[in-house]
């Protein structure tokens, strides 16, 4: 009989993480989405932010889920399963099938008492290119950012596969929070943003 296990992985963010929760933007009136590009962009930037009732800001269990893939690719840290039978086997499947994240609040104190709000977000603005190859156009768009450098967050992971380990978890993250981050522009996209080192994981 298999017994879910719970990892909380404690970390702590070294560079600010950018929003762009595209799911959001539906909420917006279909005439005010006709308006320009520029002007688009700057009404509707703390859209894209991920906010919970509260209006507290939150790492989509989504971006928490992909980390767990993504870091069993070829050339990452993958790690090969206990009852494997090939020798390119990882837990990339295990994981697909037997685990499952929360979305996690975001803090701005190490004790993660204190969540970022949305009243707290600043502006990034960053010259994208759009268009055709043929006809290609430079825009600005704009995403929410978290302020300052630091922040906090616990990212939650309940694995039904007894053989998920916490050794498995630490190395995860550790390798992940440099190379593939959390957010838009994050170093898995070739940016800096939503890079983070691991603090701690806790079983139970």
């Amino acid at each position: 009989m298999s017994v879910s296990k719970i990892f909380t992985i404690n970390v702590e963010g070294i560079t600010p993480i950018l929003f762009n929760n595209e799911q959001a933007m539906v909420t917006i009136p279909k005439k005010d989405r006709k308006e320009s590009y520029p002007d688009h962009e700057q009404a509707y930037w703390l859209h894209k932010a991920h906010l919970n009732s509260k209006d507290e800001c939150y790492i989509s269990s989504m971006w928490i889920f992909k980390t767990l893939i993504t870091s069993q690719k070829t050339d990452n840290v993958p790690i090969k399963p206990s009852s494997a039978t090939r020798a390119k086997a990882t837990l990339q499947n295990t994981f697909v099938s037997c685990a499952y994240c929360d979305d996690a609040i975001v803090y701005k104190d190490d004790r993660m008492t204190t969540p970022v709000m949305k009243d707290d977000l600043v502006q990034f603005a960053k010259g994208v290119n759009r268009g055709t190859y043929s006809a290609p156009k430079k825009v600005i768009v704009v995403r929410p950012m978290t302020p300052g450098q630091s922040w906090y967050s616990k990212f939650t992971v309940t694995s039904t596969d007894n053989s998920i380990t916490k050794e498995h978890i630490e190395e995860i993250f550790e390798w992940s929070g440099l190379r593939n981050g959390m957010g838009d522009w994050r170093p898995q996209r070739g940016g800096r943003n939503g890079m983070y080192r691991l603090l701690n994981v806790v079983e139970g």
